[in-house]
């Protein structure tokens, strides 16, 4: 049974990054994408993976990810696990500069996402535009007052 979900995978690799995964059959590389156009890649997707060795800011790209409802797995490097919800809102990876991790991390997620679907469902609230600019506000008035 693993083997033929396995078959049934398609990985699109999105980055601006030289060109190494062409050997592989189920793997298209796109390239860079301006950002405009990258929502219906989003949309289509079933997993995203955001494996980072670095301490970033807020990836906008992972924020877009979890909106469009994508089963997240994220390096476990801040401050990826406070924008996860320390794991409510996906899977973190331990270690993430060791491959076989990702590995670990990647097949358990794929054989439960297949039984039970994604468990991980952001709420509307969160990364909401909306949202954001009346907490702003309020802390621009608290901070005037």
């Amino acid at each position: 049974m693993e083997s033929f979900y396995r078959r049934q995978i398609k990985c699109r690799i999105i980055n601006n990054w030289y060109k190494k995964y062409d050997e592989i059959d189920q793997v298209t590389y796109l390239g860079k994408i301006a950002n405009e156009l990258l929502p219906p890649y989003y949309q289509i997707s079933t997993f995203y993976l955001f494996p980072t060795l670095f301490h970033e800011g807020h990836p906008l790209a992972l924020t877009e990810a979890l909106k469009s409802g994508c089963y997240c797995l994220v390096s476990d490097i801040e401050p990826l696990p406070e924008i996860m919800k320390y794991g409510e809102y996906g899977v973190m990876v331990d270690f993430p500069n060791n491959p076989s991790s990702w590995l670990k991390v990647m097949n358990k997620t794929y054989v439960s996402y297949n039984y039970e679907g994604n468990p991980f469902m952001l709420p509307s609230e969160v990364y909401n535009f909306d949202t954001w600019m009346c907490n702003m506000e309020r802390v621009m008035e608290e901070e005037l007052i």
